[in-house]
């Protein structure tokens, strides 16, 4: 779904696309809100994030996640720009105490990842919990490239890996036959679960026994003008296509809307050539450069 160009000295154009893939249920969830609020300088705060639900109550973790942030950031609009680590990490904890609090989602074996950006002007403030990513593509003397900006929480990660097993949890990937397949998954002692793949997530209460946190990371972003593309996507994208991929889709494609339809539709074709099913959702957030004469290039 796109938003019309957003007229501004920063403008931009954002386009959006979900799918099923081969799920049976939609436990992804995407939240576009340009001009969220106005900030002091007189800049449009624009809000994007992407959602990626699991667990029998995955799609309603996803869902309610996605109120509970718009609310939160609308909430603490004058400290988020002022002090954005340590105001998105108080609404991280906020969100996800709300979330286990809400007696119409079981929480126990189900939560969500969570990608929040917040873009004002040149300056883009992203916060993280699981293995949802945000990638920055740049065009520079006509090539374009990207950068993943977030960092996986997973058990591939040996600062996370340690601090689950320091918990006692048991760290493995699944029996597949006569082999162990797929992502090291955690569980609790000798019990067939949790299983869950993310070490950091909103929700999922079992799992914060066993070293899954809340706790986000945050960093702060300067743009330049070469920074063309901003991909918020969940694992649906980064499982079957690569940054390298993504930037060379992104260069062919003259619209936000279209660029996010199409991402979306290439990564669903490969995931089922893998043999892989998974919802897939993907933002994408097209700045335009204007001159000093007012042109856009």
């Amino acid at each position: 779904m796109g938003v019309p160009p957003i007229a501004s000295k920063y403008p931009i154009q954002v386009g959006s696309a979900n799918v099923l893939g081969g799920r049976d249920k939609q436990q992804d969830d995407l939240l576009v809100q340009p001009q969220l609020f106005i900030s002091k300088d007189g800049l449009p705060v624009h809000l994007f994030a992407v959602f990626d639900g699991h667990g029998s109550d995955g799609h309603k973790s996803s869902t309610a996640t996605k109120k509970l942030f718009l609310e939160q950031i609308a909430a603490h609009q004058s400290t988020v720009l002022i002090d954005p680590i340590q105001t998105l990490v108080d609404i991280y904890r906020i969100v996800h105490k709300a979330l286990l609090e809400d007696s119409s989602i079981d929480s126990y074996m189900s939560g969500t990842t969570a990608v929040v950006a917040l873009l004002v002007g040149n300056t883009l403030h992203v916060s993280h919990v699981g293995d949802s990513r945000l990638v920055v593509v740049r065009c520079e003397n006509g090539i374009y490239s990207g950068t993943q900006m977030t960092s996986d929480h997973t058990c591939e990660q040996s600062t996370e890996l340690d601090r689950v097993r320091a918990t006692g949890a048991r760290v493995e990937q699944l029996q597949n036959g006569d082999h162990l397949d797929g992502p090291l998954r955690i569980f609790k002692g000798s019990l067939p679960y949790p299983g869950i793949v993310v070490t950091r997530s909103i929700g999922d209460s079992v799992a914060t026994r066993l070293g899954v946190l809340h706790q986000p990371d945050v960093r702060t972003i300067e743009l330049t003008e070469h920074d063309t593309h901003i991909i918020l996507a969940t694992d649906g994208l980064w499982d079957a296509l690569t940054v390298k991929n993504i930037a060379e889709i992104i260069s062919q494609i003259p619209s936000a809307q279209e660029a996010a339809t199409e991402l979306t539709n290439i990564g669903v074709r490969r995931l089922n050539q893998l043999h892989l099913d998974d919802n897939t959702t993907v933002i994408v957030v097209e700045r335009q450069r204007m001159t000093a004469s007012g042109d856009r290039f």
